[in-house]
């Protein structure tokens, strides 16, 4: 029993070692930074995508993983700033932007054939990052995934915040971002959202970070993303953009819908063509149906045939038997001649077996056709089941499409209102912007006459003078 405590005290003292090394090691967490200028601090940060060399749909999907990144940063400096508010005050506005030129960009973005997954380019002035910085993302991260593109994105961005490399890959389980090499897919942990904070929100100018004590080390993994703003003059471009994508589609499901009905016709063309061959099969059934009844018909006479031999051949059995018992003392001729006689009944009764055996066998055989067909009957009602149940989701997928269209003429009709107020609107403008003009050019043609007016006036005084 003593020893028992010993070893329980022993594997308590164990355990609170283990504990405090742990919390000793994860306040030891620490990541080198580089402090950012004002310029790079101001919010919302603004980023540009410049087409790079890539393929188009090698873009799509890097442009894709870097907006989904953008939104993983944002977010999840919402949820801190929700978890700790008094530890990231401010931290909630942290947010970027999407702008359309590169001149007051903090941040460029662009496809490239590098080589390597990912590059970032760090201007420097004074000891402190200065826009823009350049990001590049190669083209081979669209064949590995959309999930290779989002790590190393939040990597790549996480160094354009001033984030270094960290010089551990993982603490109790927990991947870390910002180690060199990526191995999966992984949100950013608390020690680069802690360090980002401090350095965009706070202006922090030291060259390394660590994870405070009141902050467990892990990966923030935000409750929904925070998507980059988009700045206006790219809504216009983007407006333009959807409405002619709406008009394609449109075009597209035009065309399906054409192609639908075409194969709506013909699948009904099938369907009269399979009930013409039900109605063609009923009727070999039931001619089958009326041969098989004549056979069973047939057999059962046979049957009551052969009973009646049967029973004719057990009156002559008795009949041999009781002539036999009186003809026991005869010679030996009428013997031989009775057996003679048994055996060609017995031979009699073997082919009426054999004969019975046949028919049964015959019958069996036509038993087997008509479940098989029976079995075929079934699978064709089946096969029209199918077709039917097609032919009705054919007609809810064209429901659906209608409806997709008259939405799309709904939306055209709303852009084309929007179109209609801006084009009064401008109109409305230029006529101000008009009469503005007319009154500045009337104002300047009066201060004009009134000013040779007094030009005028003074040569005839100095006339005066001179006489």
């Amino acid at each position: 029993m003593e020893s028992c405590k010993i070893l329980a005290s022993s594997v308590l003292l164990i355990c609170l070692a283990v504990l405090m090394v742990g919390q000793a090691s994860a306040a030891a967490l620490s990541i080198p930074v580089f402090p950012l200028s004002e310029e790079m601090r101001d919010l919302p940060i603004r980023v540009y995508w410049m087409d790079g060399v890539c393929a188009p749909e090698q873009r799509k999907i890097i442009k894709d993983g870097v907006n989904i990144a953008l939104g993983v940063l944002a977010g999840g400096a919402s949820v801190l700033a929700g978890e700790y508010p008094e530890g990231f005050a401010g931290f909630e506005f942290f947010r970027f932007m999407m702008i359309s030129t590169a001149e007051s960009a903090q941040i460029i973005v662009t496809d490239a054939n590098i080589g390597t997954t990912g590059k970032t380019t760090l201007l420097s002035l004074g000891g402190r990052i200065v826009p823009p910085v350049r990001v590049e993302l190669g083209c081979d991260l669209a064949s590995i995934g959309i999930d290779a593109v989002v790590t190393i994105a939040l990597h790549e961005l996480g160094h354009a915040l001033g984030l270094g490399h960290a010089d551990f890959e993982e603490y109790n389980g927990v991947k870390e971002l910002m180690y060199p090499v990526a191995r999966q897919f992984m949100y950013p942990s608390t020690l680069d959202l802690y360090a980002i904070y401090l350095l965009v929100i706070k202006g922090y100018s030291g060259s390394s970070i660590s994870l405070p004590e009141w902050l467990p080390y892990a990966q923030v993994s935000p409750q929904s993303l925070v998507y980059p703003e988009i700045a206006k003059e790219r809504v216009a471009e983007e407006e333009a953009v959807a409405v002619a994508e709406l008009e394609k589609r449109l075009n597209e499901l035009s065309n399906k819908l054409s192609s639908l009905e075409n194969k709506v016709i013909s699948l009904e063309d099938d369907i009269q063509v399979i009930e013409r061959r039900i109605g063609e099969l009923e009727e070999r059934v039931g001619a089958l149906e009326n041969s098989t009844l004549d056979l069973i018909r047939w057999a059962n006479e046979t049957e009551a045939a052969l009973e009646m031999c049967f029973k004719d051949l057990s009156r002559l059995n008795e009949s041999i038997l009781q002539l036999s018992e009186a003809l026991t003392g005869q010679s030996r001729y009428f013997d031989e001649k009775i057996t003679e006689l048994i055996m060609s009944l017995e031979n009699l009764r073997g082919s009426l077996n054999e004969a019975h055996a046949k028919w049964s066998e015959n019958f069996k055989t036509i038993t087997e056709r008509q479940n098989a067909l029976e079995e075929k009957l079934r699978s064709q009602e089946e096969r029209i089941q199918v077709l039917y149940e097609r032919s009705r989701q054919m007609s809810s997928r064209m429901e659906e499409l209608r409806l997709r269209i008259s939405e799309l003429e709904e939306s055209l009709e709303e852009r084309d209102l929007q179109i209609a107020r801006l084009q009064s609107f401008g109109m409305i403008l230029s006529i101000m912007l008009a009469a503005t003009l007319a009154i500045a050019i009337a104002g300047l043609i009066q201060a004009s006459r009134a000013r040779k007016i007094g030009i005028a006036g003074g040569s005839g005084n100095d006339q005066q003078g001179v006489t």
